[in-house]
């Protein structure tokens, strides 16, 4: 009969390769589960210093999350031995670049036009959310010529180099009228915050 070490004292790989076998049998599965946690609470702090500094940190328990959910789902057809940290590296290498291809998909423009998809937030914070974003067109409204210009299309999505051509406007003019743009958006929605 052969002795099976405790999982805290097998590799990254042998303890994948158990989290692949989830779905053979019902005594696997708690095996299973029992190596995803050890594998979870080996890598969890790790992973998460990898995400931090490639997502925004108001998101970054969500793709930490996400990752986690991957690693389990994919096991069985994803892991294919070598070692575990570098494909869960992989895994949130492309979650991140899967985030990022969505967000620049769509032009700030469309999502300060789309306050919030229903049902996805409690409706205190739909209301919160479409106040801000009634308080940040009132101020983007009260800015004045090329600045409002300049911002107006940066939310539409455009490049500076694209901004640059439509208003005839050097590239140095363009970086100071978004600059004094932001400078007097941050103060006029703080007053109107307040």
């Amino acid at each position: 009969m052969q002795t099976i070490a405790p999982l805290q004292q097998q590799t990254d790989e042998d303890l994948a390769r158990l989290v692949a076998q989830q779905n053979e049998n019902s005594a696997a599965a708690g095996t299973a589960r029992d190596a995803f946690a050890e594998l979870y609470q080996r890598h969890s702090p790790w992973l998460l210093s990898v995400l931090a500094a490639r997502v925004h940190r108001n998101d970054l328990e969500d793709a930490h999350q996400v990752v986690w959910q991957r690693v389990w789902s994919r096991a069985e057809t994803g892991f294919r031995g070598g070692r575990f940290q570098v494909w869960l590296y992989h895994i949130a290498r492309n979650h991140v670049i899967d985030c990022s291809r969505r967000r620049s998909a769509r032009p700030m423009g469309e999502f300060a036009e789309t306050v919030v998809s229903p049902g996805s937030e409690a409706v205190e914070d739909r209301l919160e959310q479409a106040e801000s974003m009634e308080i940040l067109r009132d101020c983007i409204g009260r800015l004045g010529g090329r600045a409002a210009q300049v911002v107006r299309l940066r939310l539409e999505g455009r490049s500076f180099s694209q901004i640059c051509e439509q208003l005839q406007i050097t590239r140095k003019r363009a970086y100071r009228l978004m600059h004094e743009a932001r400078a007097a958006l941050t103060a006029s929605v703080s007053r109107a915050c307040a």
